[in-house]
């Protein structure tokens, strides 16, 4: 029971499919995030950094195993001012993906361009 917490489906649903999160029915975070249960903290702070409602996670006060646990989900992790390369197709480009160049790119550091169809492998 400690590591539990009692949810309407409602709002368990949207936990669980960020898509569907209506802050409107998250409105009680500013007196659960007080609540003694643990878990019912991490949901807090997990949901507030999704609303991004910064002011009430900086009030927030938890330990170094809790905040591990907290961020296990990368929940919060900022997406502004980082970079995400995409390809044409708008689908994410990951670390061990192949392309291949469609112009000329001058590779910095390296006195390098590479040249328009040039296959780029990760090794």
């Amino acid at each position: 029971m400690e590591n539990s917490i009692l949810i309407t489906k409602a709002l368990k649903d949207q936990i669980e499919n960020p898509e569907t999160t209506n802050a409107a029915d998250w409105r009680g975070l500013n007196d659960s995030m007080w609540n003694e249960n643990l878990p019912v903290q991490i949901v807090c702070w997990r949901m507030l950094a999704r609303l991004k409602n910064h002011d009430l996670l900086e009030m927030m006060y938890l330990d170094e195993d809790a905040l591990a646990w907290v961020k296990s989900t990368n929940e919060g992790d900022e997406e502004e001012g980082k970079i995400i390369h995409k390809y044409l197709n708008g689908n994410i480009l990951k670390d061990s993906d192949s392309v291949v160049l469609i112009k000329d790119l001058d590779v910095k550091g390296a006195n390098f361009t590479g040249k328009r169809g040039a296959a780029v492998h990760n090794h």
